[in-house]
């Protein structure tokens, strides 16, 4: 028998309480749908290609992809993604987070700046430090969270665009007449070591 999907948004599980670190193909199909969990292989950064689990793979509401362990077997994170232009999802994080999000809303979120990778190549927009704010989980870790730059005509990008694999301050004014939009996001699966 296969799991009903939600009707709504309202009526979707929280994104955090979605997969469970001993969840298998098996018992994640069992659980949300058979035909709600796909096996994908996926490229990744550097050219990489990885497996993972493609949940919800024809609602674009609801698309989100699993990270696997290393074993393949079982989800250590779930990565809610999409471009610039198209952000449909209705996933939001407990902390607010979704995407869609300015990346001034983003600081008002945090309580203050943080600091990002220059777009442009492959880990371009990746948050790499909430500064202390209230998105930071602590412990030396980042809670996942990524931008995208608008579209910008070709040749229209403005002079001091962030690009590049530097870190940049969320609080450049460049970034306040143009601000690039939360585009990415991760969630830990519960029960999952920290490392």
């Amino acid at each position: 028998m296969t799991a009903a999907a939600p009707e709504a948004a309202t009526d979707f599980p929280a994104i955090e309480h979605l997969l469970r670190a001993d969840d298998t193909l098996a018992s994640a199909q069992a659980r949300l749908g058979a035909d709600q969990v796909a096996t994908r292989i996926l490229p990744g950064a550097e050219g990489e290609e990885y497996e993972a689990w493609v949940l919800y793979p024809q609602d674009p509401e609801r698309q989100a992809v699993a990270s696997l362990d290393e074993a393949g077997e079982h989800p250590v994170a779930i990565v809610v993604e999409n471009d610039a232009t198209d952000a449909t999802s209705a996933w939001v994080r407990a902390d607010g987070v979704r995407l869609g999000l300015s990346s001034t809303e983003l600081e008002t979120l945090n309580g203050g700046p943080f600091a990002f990778y220059g777009f442009g190549w492959d880990y371009g927009g990746t948050i790499s430090d909430w500064r202390g704010g209230r998105l930071d989980p602590g412990a030396d870790r980042v809670a996942p969270a990524g931008l995208c730059a608008p579209v910008f005509a070709e040749g229209a990008e403005p002079d001091g665009y962030p690009t590049g694999d530097g870190e940049f301050s969320s609080d450049l004014p460049v970034l306040r007449a143009h601000p690039p939009t939360v585009c990415r996001f991760v969630v830990e699966v519960a029960g999952v070591p920290a490392g």
